[in-house]
């Protein structure tokens, strides 16, 4: 398991490497011929940023909600069965991590706009 993490590190690290020296070629681009951005103002920005905040502070409630249901059905099903019970555990931890994922997950939020709106 740890070689696939660190296998799978690498390779995301690789792939972010390659794709800037991949930007970085070519021909220098007019900004006349990209047009406007979507975004035009600071509010615009932190709207933007709170919108996904919220998408994936959502996404971390289901999943936690995913793995107590599945830790619940496994420990119900265990019959006693240390192994089964052990796993159980290993999935409430891993639901109480994602909690506190979707709670950072707006503490940071909070952090994001107030440094935006500073400016």
């Amino acid at each position: 398991m740890k070689t696939l993490f660190k296998i799978s590190a690498i390779a995301v690290l690789a792939i972010l490497a390659l794709s800037g020296v991949a930007q970085a070629q070519g021909q220098p681009i007019d900004p006349g011929a990209l047009g406007t951005s979507p975004i035009e103002s600071v509010s615009q920005a932190t709207n933007r940023f709170n919108t996904y905040v919220v998408w994936f502070y959502g996404l971390f409630w289901a999943l936690a909600v995913v793995f107590l249901i599945w830790a619940a059905v496994t420990y119900l099903t265990a019959n006693g069965d240390a192994d089964k019970v052990a796993t159980a555990k290993q999935r409430v931890v891993y639901a109480v991590i994602a909690a506190c994922i979707a709670l950072l997950a707006t503490g940071i939020r909070s952090i994001a706009t107030s440094l935006l709106s500073a400016s």
